[in-house]
């Protein structure tokens, strides 16, 4: 009986903590616009509103937030190919001179432009405006190109904007967990929708000359690319799909013998160095092919029971040693994906 009120009493605090969060975005408003729904997004203190129409698949938003520091600019994006920055659609704003500038902008790789362009859909009643407490909101209403009422979004801002051009956010945790799919029918995220049972259909991993795992008779697990002077990498992710937070295996040719070793991408800049993992790895070994292939021999004993992994592979060159950023260019900027080990 002491259980069953305690369990009672826990569901009544986490609801409470459910309730008091989700009423943040619901005492919102704007001018003369209402909307359906609404979620506070778990990082960067901000909050999207919307209203879906099924009929049309039209997007009626309002997204609330503030600048990283005054003079900053504030985003929010549809990736409609996958889960991260690099594909993804944005409508960005700032303040120059008391006016908000709104505009939209495609993502297209890791050091974007961040200049005005068309995106993949139609959008059309883009505006913005600034709040008493300096927060940013953007207005626009978007055709989604595809019946699925779940999207992939992304929301993120920066400290500063020189002659138009936003630069460069944040280097920091929050910036980089700016990331999720979203219900647009019931508000929820997509996990809370997909069965656990269930893993992720199969599909093709996209090009880059690299096979990112393959079983060694051995039980061991390898990875390969061709590398004249570069170096290769094979990383699991346990937290999400993309490079940062990824867990890596590095290996690199200097005067003929091949040097490996583990680094964590905790950013977009990593350093490359040596550091452990989040979980253990034995026998990390190396070696090189005939055909000028790098071979990463190594055994991992993963922190989850789960049998489905969150991978990225990638390549890059190194002068004198040093280990410089890959290219930003098609294959490297989609090297990443889900596997199931069964």
């Amino acid at each position: 009986m002491a259980s069953s009120t305690q369990m009672i009493f826990l569901l009544s605090i986490v609801g409470a903590l459910i309730s008091t969060a989700s009423a943040c975005c619901k005492s919102e408003s704007f001018h003369n616009r209402r909307y359906a729904r609404c979620t506070d997004l778990p990082v960067l203190n901000s909050s999207l509103h919307w209203t879906y129409s099924s009929a049309d698949h039209s997007l009626d938003i309002a997204y609330r937030a503030p600048p990283s520091a005054p003079g900053g600019w504030v985003a929010w994006a549809i990736n409609p190919s996958r889960l991260g920055m690099v594909g993804s659609q944005a409508l960005v704003a700032y303040v120059d001179h008391g006016k908000v500038t709104v505009f939209t902008t495609s993502v297209d790789s890791y050091g974007p432009s961040m200049r005005k362009m068309s995106l993949s859909f139609p959008v059309w009643n883009l505006a913005g405006e600034t709040t008493h407490g300096a927060d940013i909101v953007i207005y626009a209403k978007l055709r989604l190109p595809w019946k699925n009422t779940t999207i992939n979004q992304v929301w993120q801002s920066g400290t500063s904007v020189s002659n138009g051009v936003p630069q460069m956010h944040p280097m920091v945790p929050d910036h980089f967990r700016s990331t999720g799919r979203l219900n647009l029918l019931s508000g929820l995220p997509q996990q809370a929708l997909r069965p656990l049972h269930r893993p992720p259909r199969p599909r093709l991993l996209p090009p880059l000359d690299l096979f990112p795992l393959r079983p060694h008779p051995r039980h061991r697990l390898q990875g390969c690319a061709p590398a004249p002077g570069g170096w290769v990498a094979w990383a699991i992710n346990p937290a999400h799909l993309g490079m940062v937070g990824s867990q890596a295996l590095v290996a690199y040719v200097d005067r003929g013998k091949v040097n490996v070793f583990t680094t964590s991408v905790d950013s977009y800049s990593p350093s490359m160095r040596r550091t452990a993992l989040s979980f253990p790895v034995l026998n990390l070994a190396g070696e090189t092919t005939s055909g000028g292939n790098i071979v990463i021999y190594a055994k991992l004993r993963l922190p989850g029971r789960g049998t489905i992994i969150n991978q990225v592979w990638q390549s890059g060159p190194v002068t004198n040693g040093v280990l410089h950023m890959h290219p930003m260019t098609g294959g490297h900027l989609q090297s990443s994906g889900r596997l199931n080990l069964l």
